[in-house]
């Protein structure tokens, strides 16, 4: 049951714009920007921008440029933490809707 609910969750993430949404970069093959939390200020085909949260890492806050593809990513919608593989995330709003995903 919850991982019905976590697939309409990401469903519903992929077909709406990814701006002004809240993430964390799980995994990336980038090491120095793991665990970086921010917010999403941008998204194009291959990248995003984040505007990012001071933590431990950063001393202030910064925009980072993000590929998609090179990483998973932590985005949180109403109270529910999402991890998502950034080739899922590839492409701008318009391709997304239209791509069929295997085994969903």
């Amino acid at each position: 049951m919850n991982d019905l609910i976590s697939k309409k969750k990401i469903r519903e993430l992929l077909n709406s714009t990814l701006d002004n949404q809240t993430i964390e970069i799980l995994h990336h093959s980038d090491p120095s920007i793991i665990g970086i939390k921010g917010v999403i200020q941008l998204e194009t085909k291959n990248c995003l921008v984040i505007n990012t949260l001071k933590t431990d890492k950063l001393t202030i806050s910064k925009k980072i440029i993000v590929e998609k593809r090179s990483g998973k990513f932590i985005f949180i919608v109403n109270q529910t933490a999402l991890i998502i593989d950034g080739n899922i995330l590839y492409g701008n709003l318009k391709t997304r809707k239209k791509r069929k995903y295997k085994g969903w």
